[in-house]
């Protein structure tokens, strides 16, 4: 069975989420990406929290649920193929939602320095719980509008790499979001099948390759359906 696929298990069984973790952590080996010891235990505890705070708070949508590990964790992951997270280097998820990707990168690399932004209180509630059970620390979370932040002159140029997933397409990302990058910054951001024809309106507008933004890297995710644009600022 492919990642992306349905299936008719029961989205709260934990046969299945056990299973499905194991086998993507094995397949994600050979690309360079092992789990520090303590991360499967972290990522399960993660996934059972958000099965059981989805009932009562609708974090996800409903036919979502048994692809937790194999869309949105498999995905998240698959940041990590196209940027490293260097030391010192300071990183931001846009519209994180229940924590994809940035919460699950942060899990992965307790090291690495992300701040999240949220602008739906239930989810924040939910990502400041699950932080605080699984011992992850120094997670800066804004419960604010990109637009809100941007208007205040609040955190504009402070961040190494942005992460965008399903939030608005590539023309919005790099206008609205672009400003909290610093020049030489990257943006990050997940596509589905039309990613050829967001990339081809942003040319078209100015905005990539000439433009204030340069197109670095465009690839699939390996183990899932996922595809990923890795754009640079000047």
């Amino acid at each position: 069975m492919n990642p992306g696929e349905p299936t008719s298990r029961h989205p709260t069984a934990p046969g299945w989420l056990t299973e499905d973790l194991r086998t993507l952590l094995e397949r994600i080996q050979p690309f360079g990406l092992k789990a520090p010891n303590d991360v499967p235990t972290k990522l399960h505890r993660y996934c059972l929290e958000l099965l059981a705070w989805n009932r009562r708070h609708g974090l996800l949508s409903h036919g979502d649920l048994q692809f937790i590990v194999t869309k949105h964790i498999a995905a998240s992951l698959g940041v990590y193929l196209g940027v490293d997270p260097t030391p010192n280097s300071r990183w931001v998820d846009i519209g994180t939602g229940a924590g994809f990707p940035g919460l699950v990168l942060k899990i992965w690399s307790p090291s690495l320095e992300i701040s999240l932004v949220e602008s739906a209180h239930k989810r924040c509630v939910f990502l400041q719980h699950v932080m605080q059970i699984l011992d992850v620390s120094n997670v800066p979370l804004y419960q604010a509008r990109v637009e809100t932040l941007v208007a205040r002159g609040e955190l504009v140029g402070t961040f190494d790499v942005l992460l965008s997933r399903a939030v608005t397409d590539l023309v919005g990302t790099l206008r609205e979001f672009g400003p909290l990058v610093r020049a030489g910054g990257k943006i990050v951001t997940f596509k589905g099948p039309r990613w050829g024809d967001e990339i081809m309106e942003a040319h078209e507008q100015g905005l990539i390759d000439p433009g204030p933004y340069a197109l670095e890297q465009s690839f699939c995710v390996p183990w899932t359906t996922a595809h990923i644009l890795v754009l640079r600022k000047s």
